[in-house]
């Protein structure tokens, strides 16, 4: 069942198809965030949806605390009900996912808001909540892949993550510079670069791909400090508790997951870092670095131990 976008109620005009991830994901007007994404479907088809089907309960409040959504930090309070859940957006829609979290409708916005921050939040908060549910969750990473295999990088803002995929990079090696969906499948972690990168402005088309998905070599935490007398870098294996809770605050809009998605989650993120190497990567924020630094990512991505392993 792909994952559908409804803006217009009761719409009749034709449907636009996209792959993200992954999953078919079919909307009543074009997202033009996802145009490098879209694909010819199959055949025609109409997603007219009765505002009645939605009902009329407000919902247990499950969350309410502020966000960068389109564009700034706004105010999002999450709302929880056996018809699914509702999402409030200040300042731009409200959001209601229904269908097992499958289908996601604009059920009211903002007069005049511009229909480009609908769409971030359709794409943002509301896409990633819908692929979650099918068990792709999306880490804050940057990525880089050789064919078949991907790292994930992630860290803080300001971490260098951008700087580390970007800076002399051979083309095509990087898939991801500000979200990875990621998913387990046969035993393996897989990324599955296949989603829109806020911070890309270059043409679109060239973001797609033949390789969907890349198998997970490694999970990098940048770790940088201030120089002072130590100039060496070092590498450090997390495991257990320390793994899992690195993933779990490196996944995107983790605060807006319900309950029962909390609970999928965290048990995601525990058979993530039994498959898949977590590591810290520390090192001086300095230009002169860079090299070595990518020199243990590249280790990382190719399945051999860093030389700085501590």
């Amino acid at each position: 069942m792909p994952i559908k976008l409804i803006q217009d109620h009761d719409a009749t005009t034709p449907s636009h198809e996209y792959v993200i991830a992954g999953h078919r994901v079919i909307s009543d007007r074009k997202v033009e965030c996802l145009t490098a994404f879209r694909v010819t479907p199959n055949a025609p088809s109409h997603l007219g949806y009765c505002r009645g089907n939605l009902g009329t309960r407000a919902g247990h409040l499950y969350y309410c605390g502020r966000h960068l959504v389109a564009g700034r930090q706004r105010t999002v309070e999450g709302r929880v009900d056996a018809a699914g859940l509702r999402l409030h957006i200040d300042g731009v829609a409200e959001l209601w996912l229904v269908d097992n979290l499958s289908t996601i409708v604009v059920a009211r916005s903002t007069p005049e808001v511009a229909p480009c921050l609908i769409d971030e939040c359709l794409v943002g908060p509301g896409l990633i909540l819908a692929l979650a549910q099918r068990g792709v969750f999306c880490l804050h990473a940057a990525a880089l892949a050789e064919p078949g295999a991907a790292i994930a990088v992630c860290g803080e803002s300001g971490t260098g993550k951008s700087t580390l995929v970007t800076e002399d990079t051979p083309p095509g090696a990087r898939i991801a510079d500000d979200v990875l969906p990621i998913e387990v499948a046969d035993a393996q972690v897989w990324a599955c670069p296949e989603y829109p990168q806020l911070k890309w402005d270059a043409d679109p088309p060239a973001k797609r791909r033949q390789t969907t998905r890349y198998a997970l070599k490694s999970v990098l935490l940048l770790d940088p400090h201030t120089p002072g007398d130590q100039r060496e870098l070092t590498v450090r294996s997390l495991s257990g508790r320390a793994a899992v809770l690195a993933l779990v605050r490196h996944t995107v809009a983790a605060k807006l997951f319900p309950p029962d998605l909390l609970a999928r989650h965290l048990a995601f993120c525990n058979e993530v870092a039994g498959l898949t190497p977590v590591r810290t990567l520390r090192y001086p924020k300095i230009w002169e670095m860079l090299p070595q630094v990518r020199q243990a990512a590249a280790q990382c991505l190719d399945g051999s131990t860093p030389h700085a392993l501590g």
